[in-house]
């Protein structure tokens, strides 16, 4: 199938958000159910440098500014990432309630000053469970990524196949070495992993921009049946745990497997009564992604106070786990719609003259 103008990324789409989902079962089950669910962070590192090299490598190589570039992709990302961060602080000044340090105001202004610069937490903070962003664990990812859209910016310009592909090859080496050091490729949440989570990022962000470009000229257009895609996707994500050979699995998924679901998942389509299935699921992953962690947080504590005032009966894990899931889905269902779209649409018309990412299947090929 060759590239043109009218085709529609909602397979994309729907991995997306199914690997959204996927994360927020592995931070409430842990790893006996959802075994290897930190990896779909690098196929979201990966998304990402397919779908931003599709939409903004020809305006860059035009001469587009590097500072335009990162307004559209914090105004992509700002709101969700500070409401999350509203509910991580709700969260933890709801703790207050079974006993605090006089003092805790402190800390909790020195957290919100952080955050609202999306500076990670450079000091030891009480209260918190520590974690560059105590407020809201996984957007360590998000600040990460950023950091790979400036070197996208500003160093990835018109540059050659060989050397994008150049680049993925050491990238992809310092990858593989700091893995070995670590015996892990589950880093990134904590402050110290700022360089290893830097190479784990580069190395995917790069090798979907490299992947988009062979895909855009028609060099790998194999199709796949579109529920075959998520399925495949789950299944990566939550095998059962390997101790002995687990980095080498999550290695292969990460250098193998990743590339080859984006590749086959690039060129299929879903049936039409999926198709709206498809949208939703692209259009809210980032919210369930963002928001699910202080949610979480928050449901939790609610259920312990309410049981301590015997107005509540203590829920099962299970029961407990489902509404987290619900409300997760609900919530970012809500926030897309009242909440981040008008946001953006309101940030982009006073800060930027350039359309934003509203979603993969809204982006053609080429501009």
């Amino acid at each position: 199938m060759p590239a043109h103008d009218s085709h529609k990324f909602l397979t994309l789409d729907a991995l997306r958000g199914v690997a959204a989902l996927i994360v927020v079962e592995y931070h409430i089950w842990g790893y006996e159910v959802v075994s290897h669910g930190y990896l779909a962070v690098d196929f979201f590192f990966l998304l990402s440098g397919f779908v931003l090299a599709l939409a903004y490598q020809e305006r860059l190589d035009a001469g587009w500014s590097t500072w335009s570039f990162l307004k559209v992709r914090l105004i992509r990302l700002y709101p969700l990432y500070i409401l999350g961060t509203l509910l991580g602080l709700a969260t933890l000044m709801a703790v207050a309630a079974y006993g605090t340090p006089a003092d805790a105001w402190r800390w909790y202004v020195l957290l919100t000053g952080f955050a609202i610069f999306m500076l990670p937490r450079f000091i030891p903070v009480p209260l918190t469970q520590g974690g560059s962003y105590p407020l809201d664990f996984p957007v360590w990812s998000l600040i990460v990524e950023i950091l790979a859209n400036v070197v996208h910016a500003t160093l990835l310009r018109r540059r050659s196949d060989r050397f994008l592909a150049f680049l993925v090859l050491i990238f992809g080496g310092m990858l593989l070495l700091v893995a070995e050091r670590a015996q892990s490729v589950n880093f990134g949440v904590y402050t110290s992993d700022l360089p290893e989570a830097s190479v784990r990022v580069l190395f995917s962000y790069t090798l979907g921009m490299l992947l988009f470009r062979a895909w855009k000229r028609g060099r790998f257009h194999f199709q796949l049946h579109f529920l075959l895609s998520p399925f495949l996707l789950g299944l990566a994500l939550m095998w059962p745990w390997m101790k002995v050979h687990g980095l080498l699995y999550d290695l292969l998924v990460i250098f193998l497997f990743f590339p080859l679901l984006l590749m086959v998942s690039a060129s299929s389509h879903p049936p039409a009564p999926l198709v709206n299935l498809a949208r939703i699921l692209g259009r809210i992953s980032y919210a369930i992604y963002v928001l699910h962690f202080p949610l979480r947080e928050l449901q939790l504590i609610v259920e312990l106070h309410l049981v301590v005032l015997n107005r509540w009966v203590h829920l099962s894990r299970t029961r407990s786990n489902l509404i987290t899931t619900v409300l997760a889905i609900t919530v970012a269902l809500l926030a897309d719609r009242f909440y981040d779209a008008p946001v953006r649409a309101y940030l982009q018309r006073k800060f930027s003259k350039n359309k934003p990412i509203p979603s993969l299947s809204s982006i053609p090929v080429s501009r």
